[in-house]
């Protein structure tokens, strides 16, 4: 009986993949969920002790997540967590409502309009309750939700615009804190988005706008009663 001879490519780096993964997934949910503060410096020894992994691993974790918007360079020319204050996440989700309307607008407009509506329908079911995720998963839902819209629009430049914002978009959806967050990743929540796109609604990319806006709105406030809270505390 003869044995066979694996080659080089039988054999994938699955491993170190997974774990580049896992600790871009766990960097990633520390900012987001605030478990690593917002202006942390972000020290790449301190970080691989922590995690037990390389140098070279959290670098490159590091790097994805400056791509996405939610690592910055510092003064001093090290790394840190961005910080994102009232005025910037209103300023975002203006931007978003200008993109998510301007969306609703042109699926509004289609042939295919009831189609594509259907399949945002369908998106609700991410919302629907009776099974444990973590508060990273609920926020990805949402914000799939919200890239399915734009990729039904069909509008290359439009989603590759919004698609630069998930970064920022997953820390400002936390703004307020994750119960806030959670009040706003629902069925009801993303109804009016579904809606905005019945047949006969004069403006939906005015609809889509406003309730971006009313969201906006509500986390701001939260965050500053909080803020004043801890202040006079």
């Amino acid at each position: 009986m003869t044995s066979a001879k694996l080659s080089d490519s039988s054999l994938p780096a699955i491993e170190f993949t997974n774990l580049r993964v896992q600790v871009l997934r766990a960097l990633r949910e520390g900012i987001v969920v605030g478990r690593i503060p917002q202006g942390s410096a972000l020290v790449e020894t301190r970080l691989a002790g922590q995690l037990q992994v390389s140098r070279g691993t959290v670098r490159e974790a590091l790097l994805e997540l400056q791509q996405e918007h939610l690592v910055e360079v510092g003064a001093k020319g090290g790394l840190r967590v961005r910080k994102m204050d009232s005025k910037a996440v209103r300023e975002l989700f203006h931007v978003r409502g200008a993109l998510e309307g301007l969306a609703a607008g042109l699926i509004a407009g289609s042939p295919e309009r009831a189609s594509k509506q259907e399949a945002l329908r369908e998106q609700l079911t991410v919302f629907e309750g009776g099974r444990e995720v973590s508060m990273l998963d609920l926020i990805d839902a949402d914000l799939s939700f919200h890239r399915t819209l734009c990729e039904l629009a069909e509008n290359d430049v439009l989603l590759h615009t919004w698609r630069s914002l998930e970064g920022p978009l997953r820390m400002a959806i936390m703004h307020a804190g994750s119960e806030r967050a959670m009040l706003n990743i629902t069925v009801e929540k993303h109804e009016p988005f579904v809606d905005a796109l019945d047949e006969g609604v004069a403006d939906p990319r005015g609809v889509v706008y406003m309730v971006l806006t009313e969201t906006v709105e509500t986390l701001v406030s939260a965050a500053d009663e909080e803020t004043a809270g801890g202040a006079t505390a």
